[in-house]
């Protein structure tokens, strides 16, 4: 109960009532507060058995077959993925919303940025692993695995899953 109370307080807080004048300190504070208590979380999830495994970890070639065919059929007729260069606009992004990026790089040397918002994807942010009783693997880690398919034109160089203000950050480093 009070992590509900806690996670409720902290949305409040940050998305309602709007950050601070001085963001770079709050950002980084807030930051820490929820890495603090995810962690919490998930140490507590996993000793009653249940937990998230990243796919580079998937083991069993059943696993990774269903996940390939889930991708297929699933998740790649549904995203929009965008290429994005210096010259065009910067496309809206919604806040609260997760996005694959990646840094590409084109065959005459161009660099671009790729996003996927992995909003259209979900019918559920976790998937249940078939072989592992308790075990999920989220959609923006399956869409971060297969997007050399997504941008097969492009040599991908960095890649990002994150929510919108780590996306602009990374934005602003690409960029610069």
């Amino acid at each position: 109960m009070f992590v509900f109370f806690f996670c409720c307080f902290l949305f409040f807080f940050l998305v309602i009532r709007g950050p601070p004048r001085s963001p770079p300190l709050y950002s980084s504070a807030a930051s820490d507060v929820y890495k603090r208590q995810y962690q919490s979380i998930m140490d507590e999830l996993k000793t009653h058995g249940w937990g998230i495994v990243k796919y580079r970890d998937l083991k069993n070639k059943e696993d990774r077959k269903y996940f390939e065919s889930y991708f297929e059929r699933e998740i790649l007729p549904l995203i929009s993925p965008q290429v994005i260069s210096k010259r065009q606009p910067f496309p809206f992004l919604n806040n609260r919303e997760v996005y694959v990026v990646v840094q590409l790089e084109s065959k005459k040397g161009k660099r671009k940025m790729g996003i996927v918002s992995c909003a259209n994807a979900m019918d559920e942010r976790m998937i249940a692993i078939p072989s592992m009783q308790g075990k999920f693997i989220l959609i923006e880690d399956i869409i971060l695995h297969f997007i050399s398919n997504i941008f097969s034109k492009y040599t991908i160089k960095i890649k990002v899953s994150s929510e919108l203000q780590e996306v602009l950050i990374l934005m602003k480093m690409i960029t610069l």
